[in-house]
């Protein structure tokens, strides 16, 4: 188990999906290779459904282009969230697309505000021995941070034994509550998932949103049985650890807490499990949405006050259930918070380090 320590759809090709958490970018912030990023696929290097070719320009610099392209959002009447980025780039460079999440949360808080981005990241012209991909959106934030993850169990910069792909749709625009999800608009949003998750050769796909979980169902179906289950995942992995976990606390979103979605699958495993009240709860997605805009340290603050309030009776763990939280909270805060120690899951590492053993299968 981790514990913390602290509308350009996708044509068919062999992939694996994930619905979509932080390593330092700072020793990949080198500008793209562009004779390797030939190579790496037969398609555009990046392009924009509203601006066209964004492609880096040769010695230009992760942040540097991810200034550029967010500043023709700033300069433009168009809304990004009406665009659809597609970029394919070498593995190694994940962090142009890491800096671009980054640098949209920063001008644009609101979450539906920002584009569709369609990520592929390979190691090889070759056809990929082994694909993976990333059904993201519900928080690009995590997504860009799930990317890093991966890349710390992997090492994207390692001469590669077998070639490999990622690929990521990180679609910001779900319908968020019952009266959207009635609009025309939530079918194309569905389609979108359909298109993605249904394409052949994919050897599985990964929601690492733990709230999509709730879709499992469905999203198993579009995948024809190809969907990893994170939730059951995690939670098998809390009950094989040792020691047993006494009494685990869960803090996710409000839509995981009113279905149970890891308090039902811990119990079911014989597990003691605490949950926020209702009166808390509010607080705690209060607190998710502010690091979903950008407020890191505000939305810490109100987290660590909620942990605090559900200290006692003393509980053994802590589960991140939500890709978000891992960006704001670490053993240090929670144990800070809790005013003792406690090991702190942190889903998104798990589900990181799972796609990371896939891709080296």
């Amino acid at each position: 188990m981790l514990v913390q320590p602290a509308t350009e759809k996708i044509p068919v090709s062999p992939t694996v999906a994930v619905l979509g958490t932080a390593v330092s970018p700072a020793k990949h912030q080198t500008a793209i290779d562009h004779s390797e990023l030939t190579l790496c696929s037969p398609r555009p290097r990046g392009t924009s459904s509203i601006f066209g070719s964004i492609q880096p320009a040769p010695g230009e610099s992760p942040q540097a282009w991810s200034t550029r392209i967010v500043g023709r959002y700033l300069a433009s009447s168009t809304a990004p969230a009406s665009d659809t980025l597609t970029l394919h780039l070498p593995l190694s460079n994940w962090a142009y697309y890491s800096e671009l999440q980054t640098e949209l949360a920063k001008h644009f808080p609101n979450e539906s505000d920002r584009p569709q981005i369609l990520l592929t990241l390979r190691n090889s012209h070759s056809q990929p021995e082994k694909s993976i991909g990333i059904l993201g959106g519900l928080g690009p934030l995590a997504d860009a941070s799930l990317i890093k993850q991966i890349e710390a169990e992997f090492n994207f910069g390692k001469a590669p034994t077998h070639s490999v792909e990622i690929k990521l749709d990180s679609n910001p625009h779900p319908p968020r509550n019952f009266l959207a999800a009635l609009h025309l608009w939530a079918l194309d949003y569905l389609h979108d998932i359909w298109n993605f998750v249904s394409q052949p050769g994919v050897d599985e796909f990964v929601l690492a949103s733990n709230t999509a979980h709730i879709r499992l169902g469905l999203f198993n179906l579009f995948s024809r049985n190809r969907m990893f289950d994170g939730v059951s995942y995690v939670s098998n992995q809390l009950r094989q650890s040792s020691p047993a976990p006494a009494r685990i606390l869960v803090l996710g979103t409000t839509s995981a807490y009113e279905h149970e979605l890891y308090p039902k699958a811990l119990r079911n495993l014989g597990m003691n499990v605490a949950t926020p009240t209702e009166n808390e709860q509010p607080r705690v997605q209060e607190a998710i949405d502010l690091i979903k805009s950008g407020q890191i340290e505000v939305g810490q603050q109100k987290l660590s006050t909620v942990i605090r309030e559900l200290a006692n009776p003393p509980v053994s763990h802590v589960l991140l259930a939500c890709t978000e939280l891992p960006l704001a909270l670490n053993t240090s805060t929670v144990h800070q918070a809790l005013g003792y120690e406690a090991q702190v899951v942190d889903t998104s590492a798990i589900f990181a380090k799972y796609i990371a053993e896939r891709l080296r299968l």
